[in-house]
């Protein structure tokens, strides 16, 4: 159910895009503080959103299955959330809507995979096991040379030895970090669909030209969370329902931008015509019927 806070002065209330926004108050929505010209733009934004997005569901998800299970899919107990952006957004740098991403001011959607617990472990796994073993070393390196005996061993043969030795422990790091990161992540995807992809429930987003934000050699940073959010823009149910609407009607949903209103005495000078630009007129015409009546005598 969609949060539809009451403001009677917003020329949103009411409206698809005010349930869209899916907040509890008008303050926490991200276009409450916007003018209405630029609210207007904002809804344009919308519109092109919904029509990038796929007609038939965000996510090619059926029930509740893991949307990451290689092969059969488990039951899902937790949700992974991702953003994406779209790769020709309509929306002006700096939107509302925008959510920070540096790729021309595209539009980002909120994505809400339904994971199992198996598929959480392994993915946090590939995730920390590498950083842990490489900062293991890299710290074992540091109390070795900090040891007194060992390190006035060193010294005996170069002040400078120490330090040598450290960054060597460094570089074996940094070398564990890439070669097991490498390894574990085989291993997990045998399992596990990280890459995007490789993940079906993403195909239809894919393949109208939506990206990962922050995606690194093609994973996503998932964040996961036990339960769906229940506000903020595009979530909360009845989404899918929303944007088919605003496809549909677009812009009729909130009405046509009013025109603005003409400065003072503009109006004045257009309606009312000066008496100088009439007498000529007439003049003319005065002319004009005292040559036919000297032609007919």
């Amino acid at each position: 159910m969609h949060n539809m806070p009451s403001n009677t002065e917003c020329i949103l209330n009411g409206s698809p895009f005010c349930a869209l926004q899916n907040t509890a108050e008008c303050g926490k929505c991200a276009l409450n503080k916007l003018t209405d010209d630029e609210k207007y733009a904002a809804v344009d934004d919308m519109i092109e959103t919904a029509k990038a997005l796929p007609e038939d569901g965000i996510l090619n998800i059926k029930g509740d299955e893991c949307a990451l299970c290689r092969r059969e899919p488990k039951k899902a107990s937790r949700f992974a959330l991702i953003d994406m952006g779209h790769k020709n957004p309509a929306a002006e740098a700096g939107s509302p809507l925008s959510n920070g991403s540096d790729r021309g001011g595209a539009l980002t959607v909120p994505v809400e995979l339904p994971v199992c617990g198996a598929c959480v472990r392994r993915i946090k796994t590939m995730s920390y096991m590498p950083k842990v073993l490489a900062l293991a070393i890299v710290l074992g390196g540091l109390i070795l040379v900090a040891l007194e005996p060992v390190r006035l061993a060193l010294v005996k043969y170069s002040p400078l030895l120490p330090v040598l030795i450290f960054l060597i422990f460094v570089f074996l790091g940094i070398i564990v970090d890439t070669v097991v990161k490498r390894l574990v992540s085989k291993r997990i995807e045998r399992s596990t669909n990280v890459r995007t992809r490789r993940v079906a429930a993403l195909y239809g987003l894919v393949s109208r030209g939506w990206f990962v934000i922050g995606e690194k050699n093609g994973v996503p940073p998932y964040v996961f969370v036990g339960e769906k959010l229940d506000s903020g823009f595009m979530t909360g149910d009845g989404r899918d329902a929303l944007l088919e609407t605003i496809r549909r009607e677009g812009r009729a949903l909130i009405g046509a931008k009013p025109e603005p209103e003409p400065e003072n005495g503009a109006e004045s000078e257009v309606e009312a015509p000066s008496e100088t630009s009439e007498k000529p007129a007439a003049d003319e015409e005065i002319k004009r019927q005292e040559a036919e009546k000297t032609t007919e005598e």
